[in-house]
């Protein structure tokens, strides 16, 4: 059928040219978006140079189709770079079922039934959005959602009434353990499930200090290294402003360790990334290189070193604990590889789950085509100029998947002592 479509647009091309008028530009017209996509890619793009030359009829293919053919023609493994399409919106950073711009606000694992009285599968929910319609009819995490509308939920059907749509009836239940290991229900609620709509997360939602064992530990949950919630318009300074006041909190404490949790952090840039690094040294490290960027050949002049700042207070940590998963990625990677260049691999301590390995920062290229590109430009190297790392990973010890259902009683609030992962950071702390 695509093939008929090519041959129908060049014949109408030829009749044009046959007809004795000249209307190439009609032909133009209708590749002119791709054309223009080619031009600043073979600019922009980190690997523009290895972009390969188009046959007349990619330049037919729909934005998205063409901008994936350009980034696969350089034979480089690029998982980081995306085009969005005005009239088709979609969030590039959802993490699992959880999306900022038409959700329910909640991310979630299909488990079946954990006290075996039933085989019937239901969703446990592990994350929920501040402020959204899963947060507004009560849902917390370790919620099991059974039914939905009068409906069994199933491993089918869970992404249909849990993503995004209008308002639900739903039945969730709260689980705990009886002697001897085994799970009971402890309620059923029947509750409505407001309609989806626009969720824009904090990205800093939860920090606190504890004294534990006579220490004072303190807890920052980051959702994302950005110093503002839209990307597309790049203004703003709210959640620098956010990150600011939470480390002013914790400053105020003076904890004598820290546990940062990046479970959530899959997107941000170099600057926020280098803001929270600079809060969390001693100042001795103040004007010392943090990270570099490295642009293409086209764009050098770009290439940037980015030192630890100069501000007001910070925690004077010589080691730090972070929470990762496999949703952790880009700017928290930045932050970890640049942290371990900085105070040594044995003093950055991971819990959970490996990164994704993004060594490479992403820009947005607006366009008057009714698309918009992020193309990488760079990659994100640490302060002596290594961008050859990937994915990291927590030692064996302390790899950990909360979604196990061993660990059931454990998914309790973010931020809780005894959330299963802030539990594991603590326990890595007192034993080292």
């Amino acid at each position: 059928m695509k093939k008929l479509s090519y041959i129908f647009l060049l014949t109408v091309a030829l009749c044009f040219a046959a007809c004795g008028e000249d209307r190439t530009h009609e032909y133009e017209e209708l590749i002119a978006h791709n054309k223009w996509m080619f031009s600043v890619m073979r600019d922009n793009y980190l690997w523009g140079d290895l972009i390969q030359e188009q046959d007349d009829k990619t330049y037919f293919y729909t934005s998205t189709r063409f901008f994936s053919t350009l980034v696969s023609s350089t034979g480089q493994k690029d998982s980081w770079s995306y085009c969005l399409v005005d009239s088709a919106p979609s969030d590039p950073h959802a993490r699992g079922h959880f999306n900022h711009l038409d959700t329910y606000g909640i991310d979630y694992v299909m488990a079946t039934d954990p006290t075996k009285a039933t085989s019937r599968s239901m969703a446990r929910v592990t994350y929920v959005a501040q402020g959204s319609p899963a947060a507004q009819c009560g849902l917390q995490r370790n919620a099991f959602i059974s039914v939905v509308d009068d409906t069994r939920l199933t491993s089918s059907n869970a992404s249909k009434y849990l993503e995004s749509g209008e308002s639900h009836s739903i039945v969730f239940h709260h689980i705990d353990t009886i002697e001897g290991g085994s799970y009971v229900w402890t309620d059923t609620v029947r509750t409505t499930l407001p309609a989806s709509t626009l969720v824009v997360e904090d990205a800093f939602p939860v920090h606190s200090i504890f004294t534990v064992a006579g220490g004072k530990i303190g807890y920052l949950l980051c959702t994302r290294l950005m110093p503002y919630p839209d990307e597309c318009k790049q203004e703003g300074t709210e959640f620098q402003e956010q990150l600011d006041h939470c480390m002013q909190n914790l400053l105020q404490h003076q904890p004598t360790d820290l546990v940062l949790d990046l479970r959530y952090c899959n997107y941000g840039t170099v600057e926020m990334a280098q803001r929270l690094a600079s809060y969390l040294l001693p100042s001795i490290y103040q004007g010392t290189p943090f990270a570099q960027t490295i642009w293409n050949s086209s764009h050098a002049a770009n290439n940037t070193t980015y030192t630890y700042q100069a501000l007001s207070g910070t925690l004077d940590l010589s080691r730090v604990f972070i929470i990762t998963s496999n949703y952790t990625q880009g700017a928290a990677e930045w932050l970890i590889q640049a942290l371990k260049t900085t105070i040594g691999d044995a003093n950055v301590i991971l819990i959970g789950q490996a990164t994704k390995g993004q060594n490479v920062m992403t820009s947005y290229v607006a366009s008057g085509y009714g698309h918009q590109l992020y193309p990488a430009v760079a990659y994100v190297a640490d302060g002596e100029g290594n961008y050859n790392y990937g994915s990291f990973s927590p030692a064996t010890a302390n790899t950990i998947t909360e979604t196990n259902v061993n660990f059931i009683p454990y998914m309790k609030p973010l931020g809780d002592p005894e959330e299963l992962l802030f539990m594991a950071a603590l326990e890595a702390i007192f034993n080292m």
